[in-house]
């Protein structure tokens, strides 16, 4: 899994999940370019991103069986075997429903209306959702003004991907999506040295970079800010 300092990362995700799988953690991509889609697509804008099924081409799919979107929809009914979350795709099937209302399953099965009445109005906001699939449980809370991160696993499907053009937070970052850096504080020769050189290797480009002086305290300190506004690439940086 080796790959150039600030060239390509090499196309090996479905060895990557492989790794993770047994419990072993993949040589991290902090310096090479992540592949990004041909000709890619902007997602949806929200609300109808939450239930509108994204481009193929926001989808890098080499790593995959399926090879767009409709094969992914369409694997519960067409494709024999086990596959992790086989009906996630499908945003006009089961994920329409689920967490809407409890049923009488034993109990086993909460409703998020439910679950909120629990507590006084607007106190509930944030939230941690591990392994979420497609991130409908991150949806259905978006619509009631929560915000919820989904960790996912791209088990023979784009999961991350998926979450992230329906309009809801991932662990990771889409191709064209951005990354704010919002007064990141440090000292004059730790930015020049280390953190600047160490933003620039990312190959983000950049689409606001500003550094300005923090002098609540003593000037002599050259003690800085940066705020950065960083776009994840919607091609390969070679």
């Amino acid at each position: 899994m080796s790959y150039e300092v600030n060239g390509s990362c090499p196309d090996d995700e479905l060895l990557a999940q492989k790794l993770l799988l047994k419990g072993c953690e993949p040589l991290p991509r902090c310096r090479c370019h992540p592949a990004a889609p041909l000709e890619y697509v902007e997602p949806y804008t929200i609300p109808e991103s939450f239930w509108s099924t994204p481009s193929d081409s926001s989808v890098v799919w080499t790593a995959y069986t399926c090879k767009n979107y409709l094969c992914l929809i369409n694997r519960k009914r067409d494709q024999r075997g086990f596959d992790d979350c086989k009906d996630s795709f499908d945003l006009g099937g089961r994920e329409k429903t689920r967490w809407t209302e409890s049923n009488n399953r034993g109990g086993i099965d909460f409703g998020i209306d439910e679950v909120l009445e629990v507590k006084k109005n607007g106190t509930i906001r944030i939230g941690l959702d591990i392994g979420g699939g497609a991130a409908t449980f991150a949806v259905r809370k978006r619509e009631k003004n929560i915000t919820i991160i989904t960790t996912s696993m791209n088990l023979n499907g784009p999961f991350n991907s998926f979450i992230a053009s329906r309009g809801v937070v991932p662990m990771v970052l889409r191709p064209g999506g951005l990354f704010w850096l919002d007064h990141f504080f440090c000292v004059g020769e730790q930015l020049e040295d280390v953190y600047t050189p160490l933003l620039e290797s990312i190959g983000f480009n950049k689409v606001k970079w500003v550094v300005g002086k923090k002098l609540d305290r003593a000037p002599e300190l050259r003690e800085m800010y940066l705020s950065a506004l960083l776009e994840k690439p919607l091609t390969n940086s070679l």
